[in-house]
C-alpha cells in the first residue's frame, strides 16, 4: 500500500507541477497519465524511429555510441563516489579531466577489441599510453595494493579451511557452475576490459586507507547488444569464473554469484516495429553462504 501510495504522489505531483497536498487524484485519472502521458518537457531522451517517444537511459551504465560510452561510463571496479565522471564530462569532452579520462579509454577499447585500430570517432580526443593518463577514476590505471598476510594462523582457521575445500567438492563444485553456465543465455558480445578486474583476497581501489578485502573476483566489461537493439552498449561488472577457484569464497564454505540490475532497451523487430525489452546487466560479485552450512551460523552471529 506503502508503493501505492508513493506512485499516486508522484503522479500527481507530475501531473500539477507541484505538491500533492494541491489537489487528490483518482485511480481512472492516474491510469490515464500512466497511458496517455502529459505535455511537459522532458529529461534529455534518444529517439529511434522519429515517431514513438524516446529512450530515457541513464548514461553511467548504457549508451547509444561508443563516443557517449567512452565518456561517460564509470568503472564499476571502484566505490562510485571515486569514479563518477559526471562532474567533468560533458559530451564535447573539453575538460582536462574528461580528455585524460577518455583518451586512456580509447586506448584500452583499441587494445581489448572493442575499437578497431584505426577506426577514428567523432570525439576530439587523442589517444593517451595509459602510463601517460592523470586520470584518477579508472581502476586499470592503479597498482594494486600489496597487503601482509597474517604471520601466524590458529590451527582451527587452518582446519576450517580444509574442511571448506572438502565442503565444495560435495555440495558446491562443478555441478553448481556447469548448471548456472547453462541457465545464462547471454545476449550480445562482453568484453572484458583487460586490467579492471578485482582479485580475490585484493583490496578493492577506493582509497589509500582502505584494508578490507575483496570476497569474489569480478572485472569490468562492456557488452555490446546485437543489431537493433537501443541502446546497444551496456557497462557492467560480472563475477570473473574464469577456473574453479573464482568460482567460490570463504575457502568453499561460499560461492561467488552475480547479481543484476535491469536495463530496459528497445528491440527492432525487422518488420518495423519497437519492442520494450528488459535486459539483465551485470552489477556486482557476491559471496553468499549455503544454508545449513556451518558458515550459517557465522553469518547469522548464532552460536
Amino acid at each position: 500500500m506503502a508503493l501505492i501510495n508513493t506512485i499516486l504522489w508522484l503522479a500527481t505531483f507530475a501531473y500539477l507541477g507541484g505538491p500533492a497536498s494541491t489537489i487528490a487524484i483518482d485511480s481512472s485519472n492516474f491510469v490515464q497519465q500512466r497511458t496517455t502521458g502529459n505535455n511537459f518537457d522532458t529529461c534529455p531522451c534518444i529517439n529511434t524511429d522519429g515517431q514513438n517517444g524516446c529512450q530515457i537511459y541513464d548514461p553511467r551504465y548504457q549508451a547509444s555510441t561508443l563516443e557517449e560510452a567512452i565518456i561517460s561510463f564509470s568503472d564499476p571496479s571502484l566505490d562510485p563516489r571515486l569514479s563518477d565522471r559526471s562532474s567533468f564530462s560533458d559530451l564535447a569532452c573539453r575538460s582536462y579531466e574528461c580528455q585524460q579520462c577518455a583518451g586512456a579509454l580509447i586506448t584500452r577499447f583499441r587494445k581489448i577489441g572493442i575499437l578497431e585500430k584505426n577506426q577514428r570517432l567523432s570525439l576530439s580526443v587523442p589517444d593517451i599510453p595509459e602510463h601517460e593518463s592523470q586520470c584518477q577514476q579508472f581502476g586499470f590505471l592503479k597498482t594494486p595494493k600489496k597487503l601482509s598476510e597474517p604471520k601466524a594462523v590458529p590451527t582451527y582457521i587452518k582446519e576450517t579451511i580444509r574442511e571448506g575445500g572438502i565442503y565444495w567438492k560435495n555440495y558446491g563444485g562443478g555441478r553448481s557452475r556447469q548448471r548456472r553456465q547453462a541457465q545464462e543465455q547471454l545476449i550480445g558480445t562482453r568484453k572484458i576490459i583487460d586490467g579492471s578486474c578485482v582479485e580475490k583476497g585484493q583490496a578493492e581501489y577506493d582509497s589509500k586507507n582502505n584494508n578490507k578485502l575483496s570476497l569474489c573476483p569480478g572485472c569490468w566489461a562492456v557488452r555490446i547488444l546485437p543489431e537493433g537493439y537501443f541502446p546497444p552498449f551496456i557497462n557492467e561488472f560480472v563475477c570473473k569464473n574464469s577456473e574453479e577457484y573464482d568460482s567460490y569464497c570463504l575457502s568453499g564454505w561460499g560461492q561467488c554469484r552475480q547479481q543484476y540490475r535491469a536495463l530496459h532497451v528497445r528491440r527492432f523487430d525487422g518488420r518495423g516495429e519497437y519492442h520494450n525489452e528488459t535486459i539483465f546487466a551485470g552489477m556486482c560479485c557476491g559471496c553468499q553462504v549455503n544454508a545449513g552450512s556451518y558458515f550459517h551460523k557465522l553469518v547469522v552471529a548464532s552460536p
